[in-house]
């Protein structure tokens, strides 16, 4: 078996309960259109805004679809619990993509997050991201 056969009966057979009513949902909730075509940036940006602050849930649903983003996503914390606990959760990892169509050598998503998880999506760079997934604060700031 292939590494990519092995890789695609992973995520096909593991269990996925949800969404739920009490997760935000990206494309109800903030109007992201995951065709593929229109810049979904400015609304995955708001939700994680949302997300970090747990405004109505620490959870935030990615319905399938290949959302285009133009720009860096970012969690961004200024305080200790903020970030704390917040789940990303794709519909599944085969249908669910942010798809980088931004500067080349650029970072996609800096998850500045902890006690927390990103799950069923898949960071496609379209070969022209420098990094798919950075974990941490930004450099030269420390957590309060």
């Amino acid at each position: 078996m292939s590494l990519l056969q092995s890789r695609d009966a992973f995520a096909s057979d593991e269990e996925f309960n949800g969404p739920f009513s009490s997760w935000l949902d990206l494309k109800r909730d903030y109007g992201a259109i995951g065709d593929g075509k229109a810049d979904d940036t400015v609304a995955l940006q708001k939700a994680l805004d949302d997300l970090v602050l747990h405004t109505r849930s620490n959870v935030l649903f990615v319905p399938s679809g290949i959302y285009r983003i133009t720009r860096t996503l970012k969690t961004s914390r200024t305080s200790h619990t903020q970030g704390q606990g917040i789940t990303l959760v794709g519909e599944n990892p085969e249908t669910t993509v942010l798809s980088w169509d931004g500067a080349s050598g650029e970072t996609m998503f800096k998850w500045d997050a902890w006690y927390s998880k990103i799950s069923r999506l898949t960071l496609d760079g379209q070969g022209k991201a420098g990094t798919g997934l950075q974990y941490g604060p930004e450099i030269g700031r420390a957590h309060v």
